[in-house]
Order: C-alpha cells, then sequence, then structure tokens
C-alpha cells in the first residue's frame, strides 16, 4: 500500500510539473490541451485532478511547499544575514520561475499567501537578524523589507518570461536592488 502511495505521489507530482510548465507557456489553456502538450494523457491528468481548479490547487500546494524547501535550504543561520537573504532570493526565484503560472492566473491574496506561516516565520527572523545586526535598516519594517522582495522576486520572474533579464542573471539583480534599499546607513 505505502508503495501504491509513493508511486501515486510521484505520478502527481510529475503530472504537477508538466502541467505547471505548460501552463506557464500559455495561459488560459484547457484540461484536453494540457493533457495533448504535456504527452500526460487526458485519462490520467484526470484520474489525478477532476477539474482544471483541481490542477491549479495541486500546482500552488506544490509551489509553497517546494518555496518552503528552498527557504530551508538556503541556509538562513549560515554567514550574514545578506548572504542568506541572496541563497534565499535565488532559491525562491527558482521556484516561481517553475510556477509563474500562478501569478498569471491571478489568483486571490488568499490562495497565494495562506500556507505560507513556516515560511513567513523564517524570512521575518532573517530580516530581523539582518536589522539586530546592522546590516539592514531598522527604518523599514521587515514586513515592508519582504513585501518589496515578493514583489521584486515577481517582477524578476515575469522580466524573464518576457525576455528582458537573463534568468542566470535574475536573483543578482533582485537582491542587488532590494539590499541597495534596505542596507543599515551609518546614522542609524
Amino acid at each position: 500500500m505505502y508503495q501504491e502511495t509513493s508511486e501515486s505521489t510521484r505520478a502527481e507530482r510529475r503530472i504537477i510539473e508538466q502541467a505547471a510548465g505548460v501552463l506557464a507557456e500559455g495561459r488560459g489553456r484547457t484540461m484536453q490541451e494540457i493533457a495533448d502538450i504535456s504527452g500526460i494523457g487526458r485519462t490520467t491528468l484526470y484520474r489525478h485532478f477532476r477539474t482544471r481548479d483541481d490542477l491549479i490547487q495541486a500546482i500552488k500546494r506544490q509551489a509553497m511547499e517546494d518555496a518552503c524547501a528552498a527557504v530551508f535550504a538556503s541556509r538562513l543561520d549560515e554567514g550574514n544575514a545578506e548572504d542568506a537573504l541572496r541563497r534565499v532570493i535565488a532559491g525562491l526565484i527558482s521556484v516561481g520561475d517553475r510556477y509563474r503560472i500562478l501569478a498569471e492566473e491571478r489568483l486571490s491574496k488568499e490562495e497565494m499567501h495562506g500556507d505560507k506561516d513556516d515560511l513567513a516565520v523564517e524570512l521575518f527572523a532573517l530580516v530581523e537578524r539582518g536589522q539586530r545586526e546592522g546590516t539592514f535598516t531598522s527604518a523599514m519594517s521587515s514586513r515592508w523589507i519582504l513585501t518589496a522582495m515578493g514583489h521584486l522576486v515577481m517582477a524578476a520572474i515575469g522580466q524573464v518570461q518576457a525576455g528582458e533579464l537573463a534568468r542566470n542573471h535574475a536573483a543578482t539583480a533582485v537582491a542587488d536592488t532590494l539590499l541597495q534599499g534596505i542596507k543599515a546607513s551609518a546614522r542609524e
């Protein structure tokens, strides 16, 4: 029974990844188009996801899991806060690029941010550590800094998709832009 569940979970993950890629390349695609383009097969797709909305929700859940994994893999406690933040941004850009369909589908704020508690706690702690260390300004709230970071990450993903920003430069562009705005000044 466990092996069957594990195989089913792996199959669903493959479907989600393939469907996210297909949807990112063409907004509004139907389940039939997703199945045809990805090579998943219509029957297989419908066996796992009864509706397009079910599929989108599964993509959202997988994206949140991957984002949490990327943040935790960023070794937040290792090194200084600036380096840790750069690693976080690189991880989130990578995940966001794979799941950019979520931004394009215009999901509600609750749908996009409802599952982020663990992720938010870790990110707030990182920014607040940087503020305590004097690396990041304390003149801005940690919420403002993380909101700005989120918008910059999304903007970079959009610019990569539009061909305006090289994928391999996106994380550096976001980190440099954000860090220039949040560095603590000598007056603090």
